[in-house]
């Protein structure tokens, strides 16, 4: 050897390497941590991806069945007598030809329970469907019987507002919890 290589010890068992730290219990938490710290980037990278595509995707067009702002035939107007009301199901509305020439596109469901609507040709009118109406009547029965009240929008008041106002002293010091 040169004389500057002989601060340089040699190894004497060459088969393990000095550098080698794979065996040291230093090393084997330095891979645990860089195992977890790489579970936990893949894992918050996965997680982002999949937060990002919607937004990448959101600027396209989306697919649907029917374009907005498109007219569709639905009939002649001279084949809808006026007064009357044309069921068009895969619209799902009805429409109306008033009397006075008008038209009117009605929804087929109901906007108080979303039932769905059918018109009654002898009295003129929109009514419910029968077996859903019947259906929700029967779920009102039900919440009845069990002694549950279906509409509990009423508070029994111990005070009128102004008997708080003039009396309010007096029920501080009282300390008792009541309704106004």
């Amino acid at each position: 050897m040169s004389k500057k290589m002989s601060h340089i010890k040699q190894n004497p068992h060459p088969e393990k390497d000095e550098y080698d730290l794979k065996e040291t219990p230093d090393n084997s938490r330095r891979s645990f941590f860089r195992k977890i710290w790489g579970w936990i980037a893949l894992a918050a990278g996965v997680e982002l991806a999949g937060l990002s595509i919607p937004f990448i995707g959101s600027g396209r067009k989306k697919q649907t069945k029917k374009e907005t702002g498109k007219f569709t035939a639905i009939a002649q107007v001279s084949d809808i007598p006026a007064g009357s009301v044309l069921p068009y199901r895969s619209g799902r509305l009805y429409i109306c030809h008033l009397k006075d020439g008008g038209f009117l596109a009605v929804s087929i469901k109901c906007t108080h329970l979303g039932c769905s609507v059918e018109w009654d040709e002898e009295k003129k009118e929109f009514k419910p469907k029968v077996s859903e109406r019947a259906d929700r009547l029967k779920k009102l029965e039900d919440l009845r019987a069990a002694g549950v009240n279906p509409y509990p929008a009423q508070v029994k008041r111990d005070f009128q507002t102004k008997d708080v106002l003039d009396k309010f002293e007096e029920l501080e010091k009282a300390g008792k919890a009541f309704s106004v």
